[in-house]
Parts: structure tokens; C-alpha cells; sequence
């Protein structure tokens, strides 16, 4: 299993695609709140957003692994 493509909408405008990734956590816990976590047991990494800056997002089946998260 290769994970999921998340493609990200940004209240800005601008688009991100992570690829690969295994795990989403809604409301991520930390030093800053209301956060979403996208990580990647494929690449060992991730990354976080704060919520307030993701306008939405869609997830689908990833079909290959990739070389960068």
C-alpha cells in the first residue's frame, strides 16, 4: 500500500499535494491548537498546518510511492 494523495486547498489559494501519506490527525496537539498533521510511514516524515489556513482538502488512493513526501 502506497498511502493516499492528499490534495490541500489553502485559504490563500495556493495548492499542496502530499503524497504517500499513511496517517491524518485532526486537531494535532502541540504548543499551537487547532492544527491538522499529515505523516507519511512510507517517507518517515510529515508535516503540520494550522487549520485555520486550510480552506479544505480531499484525500484519495495513492497508486505509487513516490520519491519526496
Amino acid at each position: 500500500m502506497f498511502g493516499m494523495r492528499v490534495n490541500i486547498i489553502m485559504e490563500n489559494g495556493e495548492k499542496v499535494t502530499l503524497r504517500n501519506v499513511t496517517e491524518i490527525h485532526y486537531n494535532y496537539p502541540g504548543v499551537i491548537r487547532n492544527r491538522i498533521a499529515f505523516e507519511s510511514a512510507v517517507h518517515h516524515t510529515g508535516c503540520t498546518y494550522s487549520l485555520d489556513s486550510i480552506k479544505e482538502f480531499e484525500t484519495e488512493l495513492e497508486v505509487e510511492k513516490m520519491n519526496d513526501f
